[in-house]
């Protein structure tokens, strides 16, 4: 079966456009890239004085740079102990936030500016070094010196703007024509489409387990031990003194490749992903 294709209306290094093209060499999804005249041409499809006034010309500012400060050591925490954002795998979040830090990588994150953030540079590399990745954005060279605007630049980029037209005053202005009532508003059913009405058709699925007893021992009570108490003193008591044989049961296993778990995060990694395919 051939897949059908799309269209994607965008202009050259747009990086919001490379998320959905990286999405694309995972899935094997065709899009075909409309980034030139006359499709899109930028500074003159897209650009009006309201445009503008969003978004002022000039170099990053203090305080973005506090803001990136901040979102960059939130995601250096959570990838300390993590090799992708979410699962063991490069998955849409990865593409979507590599993308969004792709042009602060290569203008802004200077190596003064991103070295209190390791974690985060050690997962975008692997990320943009990934094949899918460099389908799209070809060689990533993360930044030297922190880029400065120049207007003089920006100004001969610009295309000429054209004095537009004055249109003479009608004679007589027409009458205001009575607006229609508006519709009423479609029930909430009516705005499914077929793929969700099937799943709200669907039966919910029963707790497999709900027919076996209740354990005594609970989890969440476990771990909290675990995580806020010592572990030789209080938690490994606690745990053996209150495990449930019949509702529970303990599994050892061993990796067989041992220098794979040099770094805790590593380890982690496995164990997830193996406890993943046992709850589902």
């Amino acid at each position: 079966m051939k897949m059908a294709g799309g269209t994607l209306f965008t202009y050259p290094d747009n990086w919001r456009a490379y998320k959905p093209l990286i999405a694309a060499q995972y899935s094997g999804f065709p899009i075909n890239v409309a980034s030139s005249a006359p499709e899109f041409q930028f500074g003159v499809t897209n650009k009006t004085p309201e445009f503008l006034k969003k978004f002022p010309l000039g170099k990053a500012t203090e305080q973005a740079k506090e803001e990136l400060k901040h979102v960059l050591a939130t995601l250096d925490s959570h990838l300390q102990t993590r090799t992708f954002l979410v699962g063991e795998r490069v998955t849409l979040a990865d593409i979507t936030v590599a993308c969004s830090l792709l042009w602060p990588y290569k203008q802004v994150l200077e190596p003064s500016f991103r070295q209190p953030y390791g974690n985060v540079t050690r997962w975008f590399v692997t990320c943009v070094n990934q094949p899918q990745f460099h389908a799209v954005l070809g060689e990533v060279k993360l930044c030297d010196k922190m880029a400065q605007f120049d207007a003089k630049k920006f100004a001969e980029l610009q295309p000429k703007k054209e004095t537009p037209k004055k249109e003479k005053p009608a004679k007589e202005q027409k009458k205001e024509e009575k607006k229609p009532a508006p519709a009423p508003a479609a029930a909430p059913e009516d705005d499914l489409d077929e793929s969700e009405k099937a799943l709200a058709a669907e039966p919910k699925s029963k707790d497999p387990y709900a027919h076996l007893p209740k354990s005594s021992f609970i989890m969440d009570e476990f771990k909290r031990k675990y995580s806020n108490e010592d572990t030789l003193s209080v938690a490994l008591p606690y745990f053996w003194e209150h495990f449930d044989k019949e509702g529970w049961s303990i599994w050892y296993s061993e990796y067989r490749f041992p220098n794979e778990l040099s770094q805790p995060f590593m380890s982690c990694n496995l164990i997830t992903g193996e406890w993943m395919p046992i709850v589902l």
